[in-house]
């Protein structure tokens, strides 16, 4: 069997989505029938093509952008002004931009969650 280079992306691409979805769901269960469907697995290569759009392209800087995403909203990257502003900074390395992603989402969920202000 000889795999084409374009194959041996295809199949790298289904695993770190693959293992992107089981990060998710580990974390919240009930993400899994959505995840796991053919609508949730076009989403998640949806939110890794948007994710390689902004200049990112680790398998952990795209599993943070597309776990951003499933916790914030899809539109995350355009609802947010600060996440747009960040995304679009080409002057920004990937790494930056993908840190400033997770500490955004850590920092507005821990606000967001109940009894953080006490």
């Amino acid at each position: 069997m000889i795999l084409r280079p374009d194959q041996l992306n295809q199949i790298a691409i289904q695993a770190t989505l693959s293992r992107i979805s089981d990060i998710i769901c580990t974390s919240y269960p009930d993400a899994r029938p959505q995840l796991t469907s053919e609508a949730g697995r076009k989403i998640l290569l949806q939110q890794a093509k948007e994710a390689e759009s902004y200049g990112l392209a680790s398998e952990l800087d795209i599993a943070r952008y597309s776990i951003t995403a499933w916790l914030l909203g899809l539109d995350f990257d355009t609802r947010f002004p600060a996440m747009r502003e960040v995304l679009s900074d080409s002057s920004l390395p990937p790494n930056q931009k993908a840190d400033a992603i997770e500490s955004f989402a850590v920092t507005l969920l821990e606000t967001l969650q109940p009894g953080a202000n006490k």
